[in-house]
């Protein structure tokens, strides 16, 4: 829980010294812990009340007996009752980016045609559609006609290669990004005026990196079994990779893998299925889940039965975050896989300077945030980071002589109101469907195909989140441009737009982070190459 939450502040520099920092310069840049922090006050107030009573009750414990573990005193410092709110936000947020892999495939995508001058053909070639004729998690026997009357927003017949060329074209009028020194130099500048939005904790960092070789998933080995400890002990021992090496976002993969690893979010493999009584021999529903998260030591999961005057319940969850993700009470059972749903985009801007680019037509002005990292037995680490109306400008972590347009990053897991662990909250509670349904309204990321199961025989499949309505031509699979033309339209409703069945006529459901449906549901989930 330490290490969670020193990564969601980006803060793990302070115990580790500067081998941490590429860990905190992605952290901070992303920003989990400033929109963590700005979550805090949209929270409903009951829900609020009870992430307060956890971390209450989580520094308490620090605060008693508490014996510290081996890992701090290797490390040499001790937790801190200090956990909050945000810290619980923020890891959620960590959880969303781990599932979440749209954004980072669009930044390979972009890297191969810039750099290593992949045409859109080719980059066609090695990501194909996946065909309509595939298995799906949903039937279109079991959409039938509900979806009838919308319309169609998936984009399914525009080719990579024309958005690819768009984007060409208009990267040879607009503005090309600032450098890092003229950001650093109008930063300086500003820093006295300008209106940051900054965490409420010692904060953020740092300076350069112009030397890094944008390397993508090909160079970040995966290690999913690394400890926490190990990891932490080997960014220690090692001194950081100077120029030639990585970027900021691979290096910090490659020095804590047991955050961030090379496998897409949605190609993990995890399973989940529900059977209806006709097909089971005891005639009830029988429901089984099999999440594909990283294994490591301490485990992401943890078994946790909650029993309370108002409802008792078991199952799996997160340390560092109340609730049960996956479980069961007296009367339903639920289960989750990732839907890979896409809900990041990357933005190329139109820059007019270090300070401002052009957005339908106005020029406006970047928000500043004075990120100070503090870095163990070394001076802090000033870093700035600009956010456009789409969110934060990620150039700092890769490489940025490689990056000649500015990408800002639109994801849904950065929005304001996060109310992903009120529908925990009411999940825990659920006595039928029409219960399970009412509670999914309020998750928003990391998008997941929920399957039910209850008492009275019932079955059902929800796919809560919030899912970009993009404008046309806008599949989500290559970046597009910034100058307001290709704006989210807005977030499907949850009630008439979202996919949900009950009762499906095949008398099962079952997903494996699959194609979960073809067009006869009309909005984007995912576009078709990026299915596994």
């Amino acid at each position: 829980m330490e290490v969670q939450r020193r990564v969601g502040q980006g803060t793990l520099s302070e115990i580790v010294g500067d081998a941490g920092l590429d860990v905190d310069k992605f952290s901070r840049t992303t920003g989990f812990y400033q929109a963590a922090v700005a979550n805090v006050a949209t929270l409903d107030p009951k829900i609020k009340a009870v992430i307060q009573a956890y971390v209450n009750g989580v520094n308490e414990f620090i605060r008693g007996n508490y014996r510290h573990s081996v890992g701090f005193k290797v490390l040499g410092f001790n937790a801190q009752p200090t956990f909050t709110i945000a810290d619980v936000l923020a890891y959620s947020k960590l959880v969303s980016y781990s599932l979440s892999a749209n954004w980072n495939a669009e930044v390979k995508r972009l890297s191969n045609h810039l750099v290593r001058n992949v045409t859109g053909t080719r980059l066609a070639q090695l990501d194909p559609m996946e065909p309509q004729t595939t298995t799906t998690v949903i039937s279109d026997a079991a959409i039938g006609d509900r979806y009838a009357n919308l319309t169609a927003s998936n984009h399914r017949d525009v080719p990579l290669e024309a958005e690819v060329a768009r984007l060409d074209a208009y990267m040879a009028t607009a503005g090309a990004s600032a450098s890092a020194a003229q950001i650093k130099s109008a930063f300086a500048a500003m820093s006295q005026n300008s209106a940051k939005r900054s965490n409420k904790r010692s904060q953020q960092q740092i300076e350069e990196e112009n030397d890094i070789k944008m390397d993508g998933d090909a160079n970040a080995k995966s290690l999913q079994s690394e400890m926490y400890l190990a990891d932490l002990l080997k960014m220690m021992s090692v001194r950081p990779q100077k120029s030639g090496a990585r970027s900021v976002y691979d290096r910090a993969r490659a020095t804590l893998p047991s955050f961030f690893n090379s496998m897409p979010g949605h190609r993990k493999a995890s399973n989940n299925w529900v059977l209806r009584g006709n097909l089971t021999e005891t005639g009830k529903p029988l429901l089984c889940n099999d999440p594909h998260l990283d294994l490591s030591i301490p485990s992401i999961w943890m078994v946790a039965a909650i029993n309370t005057t108002d409802f008792s319940v078991i199952g799996s969850s997160f340390p560092g975050m109340p609730g049960v993700p996956i479980g069961h009470n007296y009367h339903t059972s639920w289960g989750v896989t990732n839907s890979g749903m896409d809900v990041q985009d990357l933005f190329v801007m139109d820059e007019v300077n270090a300070t401002s680019y052009r957005h339908n037509g106005v020029i406006k002005s970047y928000t500043f945030r004075d990120e100070k990292i503090k870095v163990k037995g070394e001076s802090t680490v000033n870093w700035p980071v600009r956010e456009s109306v789409y969110g934060p400008v990620v150039n700092p972590i890769y490489d940025e002589s490689k990056l000649t347009h500015s990408l800002s990053l639109r994801w849904t897991s950065l929005d304001l109101n996060d109310s992903t662990l009120q529908a925990f909250y009411g999940l825990m509670r659920a006595q039928n469907f029409a219960d399970f349904r009412n509670a999914l309204q309020y998750y928003v990321a990391p998008a997941q195909n929920f399957i039910f199961a209850d008492t009275a025989g019932d079955i059902g499949y929800q796919l809560p989140g919030k899912m970009p309505i993009r404008v046309a031509n806008h599949t989500g699979t290559y970046p597009v441009p910034g100058d307001g033309s290709f704006d989210w339209v807005r977030m499907a409703g949850y009630w008439n737009e979202s996919l949900w069945v009950q009762n499906p006529p095949e008398g099962f459901i079952a997903s494996a982070n699959n194609m979960i449906a073809t067009a006869k549901y009309p909005l984007l989930i995912l576009n078709d190459r990026d299915w596994e």
